[in-house]
């Protein structure tokens, strides 16, 4: 019984291993998703410019339309054939961004999937360990049947192995806790990118104006920064996680070895009681 409990255990830390490499894949993504958020608050800070250097030159253009009304038309229009070539690659650069953020909304569905499938892995987990508590239990009742004089030692380690389980399951439970509070953090960042996405629709349905339009870029700047914040938090509630994880894998290392040396004091205590049983029917015989 304590064997098959400790192959069970090798099975559960190597799920383990699976799932903190899992959780690293998932920190790289991240990496990632945070690069591609500061190359597209890039390209907006670049439209920003663009926008703002077209106004001023518009404001220029009014004033000296004003100032020199004699002066040819000709000029004026080339001057706004320029602008109007501005505002047209700003739009483009506008559209990119728009695209990049496409790509990072569906980054983060993907880790919300994978996120999901972890928490199934724990629970799925979570149950084998309730299994190998039950067994322990049994193993205890087994060796108060069989033991003596060794009795209170094993009772001892057992009770401390009871211990070391209660302690995993309350860090599994904290896990899930932030686990849950992560999801709900991408759930807000997955908000912000539609809300930003239905702003670009609407602003393609209808024409804004200079100053409509560079509000509009001000409110996606900051909704970009609050994501990157929010992204920061989920990466330092990650990097909980993983010293949870390190914690809990060092407890079923312990665990391991408790049931090793129970595994060895009850063939030991085997032993002994078969060279008393031999002892006795030798007495008999003699």
């Amino acid at each position: 019984m304590a064997a098959t409990t400790e192959k069970e255990l090798e099975e559960a830390k190597t799920k383990w291993q699976q799932t903190q490499q899992e959780l690293d894949k998932t920190k790289s993504e991240l990496h990632d998703v945070r690069e591609e958020l500061e190359r597209s608050q890039s390209q907006l800070d670049e439209v920003l410019g663009e926008l703002e250097q077209t106004h001023f030159e518009l404001y220029q253009l009014k004033e000296k339309g004003e100032q020199q009304q004699s002066e040819s038309d000709g000029e004026v229009k080339q001057e706004l054939a320029v602008t109007k070539s501005k505002l047209q690659e700003s739009k483009q650069l506008w559209e990119e961004s728009q695209s990049q953020l496409g790509e990072a909304m569906g980054v983060l569905e993907e880790y919300q999937s994978q996120m999901e499938q972890t928490m199934a892995t724990l629970e799925e987990l979570q149950g084998k360990l309730q299994e190998k508590q039950e067994e322990l239990e049994q193993v205890k009742a087994e060796l108060a049947q069989k033991q003596s004089g060794s009795e209170s030692e094993l009772h001892k380690q057992l009770e401390e192995t009871k211990s070391q389980l209660r302690e995993t399951e309350q860090l599994l439970d904290e896990y899930q806790l932030q686990l849950s509070e992560t999801m709900e953090v991408l759930e807000q960042s997955q908000s912000q990118l539609q809300q930003a996405q239905l702003r670009e629709k609407q602003e393609q349905q209808q024409p804004r104006s200079d100053s409509e339009l560079h509000k509009e870029l001000e409110e996606t700047k900051s909704q970009l920064r609050e994501t990157e914040q929010l992204l920061e938090q989920s990466q330092s509630q990650l990097s909980e996680t993983m010293d949870v994880l390190e914690k809990y894998y060092s407890q079923l290392q312990e665990t391991q070895l408790k049931e090793k040396e129970q595994s060895e004091s009850k063939s030991q205590l085997k032993k002994e009681l078969e060279e008393t049983k031999s002892d006795q029917t030798k007495f008999k015989v003699d």
